[in-house]
């Protein structure tokens, strides 16, 4: 049996564990900053068989390693690279809009998991391409490069292509949130076209819970730059995106218990005798959770509550929810095995995609050492944001400061993930406390069609600032499940427009 506390709950997708091993550069380099700063200004400046170096000297402790990349067989746009920050170097990939780069919104995505690496949203997900069995490319028509510039990091080090130099180096969420802040204030500085357009946080599952603080830490550098007079341009962030969120595990618990014993889900998941237990031991582990890694701050007595929770409330439908994918209750895991779930969400498409990162040529291209040996989603034995017991702090107070200074909140849920499900989520954002709350709450859940065809239901505030959605026929991934319904969201979300 999977570690359920530190696995499923916290969105993971993937079973395998990566240790990933530092990679010492070893390609040729072009220094692009010496002495005052002088912006690159064009992306088409740089080379595709070296990195180059941007820097600037009011962030002397980062720096960028960014080349163009032939990606997606060369359909859009693309560049790759790393930020370097002391001993930790992030991989992230950059995708221009396919209509007005100049003129689209900016986005970026980092994936769940915890520590699952974002190649999934660049792949699988919302990315400009798809990888077929044979490990080539196709394009995507539903990506969101349709009508906006995409960035995509691997988050924390040691997923995916990034990496450190030191390897018990534990890197708390605030410290990754400054490492991201530094890294798009240095590129918007030298990519100036970039400057001003309405920028915006996504990520979905375990990722949701630490965006907010992300969010946060950007809107304080902000206020900062003003009050210092800094020449450095503020990033004009406009919204939060949340997929399939898990942005507060104490109004999901009492969703897990709806969805599998009510009427909810549509099914009859567990039994009445199981369903009683659930009910019983609800209220009992909310308050020794909250008490344990809320009102106090010791980590043992946090995750040993979390995890006795989980075994109360979460685990029965893992052990007697007859094959059912947490996933999309609506499906069966691989043979009814409900620990396939995990590596089954997303086959074949995860070994495909495996598959195309670990090619020769493709390694070359991105310029990844040889030292790493094969490619790997995610490193879940030594995670520094699992291990943190960040899925279980408040995020009330990020969200309400969020929105006090006008950063939209958007929550999109496929309705028939379990694992973060459409209850907990709407139970979140109708509990929170804000200005429109009030307003909020008493919006009804109204229906909405793509092409004339019903998509699901959405709450939104009268001004727009917090908008809810579930997603029909949709479960913990909804880009793969509904990427037309999705994108259209994206899209009128992006322009302020009503669904």
């Amino acid at each position: 049996m999977l570690n359920t506390s530190a696995a499923l709950i916290g969105g993971l997708l993937y079973s395998q564990a990566a240790q990933q091993i530092p990679f010492t550069t070893s390609f040729q380099t072009s220094v692009q900053v010496q002495g005052p700063f002088a912006p690159l200004g064009n992306l088409s400046l740089l080379a595709q068989d070296s990195f180059s170096v941007l820097e600037h000297p009011e962030i002397p402790d980062y720096s960028i390693r960014i080349k163009k990349s032939q990606i997606c067989d060369g359909l859009v746009d693309a560049y790759t690279g790393y930020l370097d920050a002391g001993s930790r170097h992030s991989f992230f990939w950059f995708f221009e809009s396919r209509q007005q780069p100049e003129n689209d919104d900016v986005i970026f995505w980092t994936s769940g998991g915890p520590g699952g690496s974002s190649a999934r949203g660049v792949f699988m997900e919302i990315g400009p391409c798809r990888v077929l069995e044979d490990g080539k490319t196709v394009i995507h028509e539903e990506s969101w490069v349709s009508n906006a510039n995409l960035f995509f990091m691997d988050l924390p080090a040691a997923v995916g292509f990034s990496y450190s130099d030191d390897s018990k180096e534990v890197v708390p969420v605030e410290t990754v949130a400054l490492d991201v802040n530094a890294f798009l204030i240095i590129f918007f500085e030298h990519f100036t076209i970039f400057k001003g357009l309405p920028f915006h946080f996504a990520a979905d599952s375990y990722a949701s819970s630490y965006l907010p603080a992300f969010a946060t830490t950007l809107l304080d550098q902000n206020l900062q730059l003003e009050a210092e007079k800094r020449p450095l341009t503020p990033i004009n962030l406009s919204s939060l995106i949340l997929g399939n969120a898990m942005t507060d595990f104490y109004t999901m618990i009492p969703g897990y218990y709806k969805m599998a014993c009510t009427s909810t889900s549509g099914l009859k998941l567990l039994d009445a005798q199981t369903c009683m237990q659930m009910r019983q031991a609800l209220p009992r582990c909310q308050k020794a959770a909250q008490e344990a890694c809320i009102r106090t701050t010791n980590a043992t007595k946090c995750e040993k509550a979390s995890n006795d929770c989980v075994e109360q409330v979460f685990e029965p439908f893992w052990t007697y929810g007859k094959g059912r994918n947490p996933y999309n209750v609506k499906t069966n895991c691989k043979n009814g095995d409900p620990d396939s779930c995990p590596t089954f969400i997303l086959a074949p498409f995860a070994s495909q995609v495996v598959k195309h990162l670990n090619q020769p040529e493709l390694r070359e291209q991105l310029r990844i050492d040889p030292v790493f040996e094969s490619y790997k989603w995610d490193n879940l034995e030594d995670n520094e944001f699992r291990n943190q017991l960040d899925l279980y702090h408040d995020t009330f107070f990020y969200i309400t400061a969020l929105l006090e200074r006008n950063v939209r909140i958007l929550s999109y849920v496929g309705k028939d993930d379990f694992v973060c499900n459409w209850l907990g989520n709407e139970k979140w954002t109708r509990g929170f406390e804000w200005y429109g709350r009030k307003d909020f709450r008493r919006q009804p859940m109204r229906k909405w069609k793509v092409n004339g065809h019903l998509a699901g239901k959405a709450r939104k505030a009268e001004d727009g600032a917090l908008m809810f959605t579930v997603i029909d026929d949709a479960g913990h991934v909804v880009p793969r499940d509904k990427p037309k319904e999705l994108l259209e969201l994206i899209k009128k979300w992006m322009k302020h427009e009503d669904l």
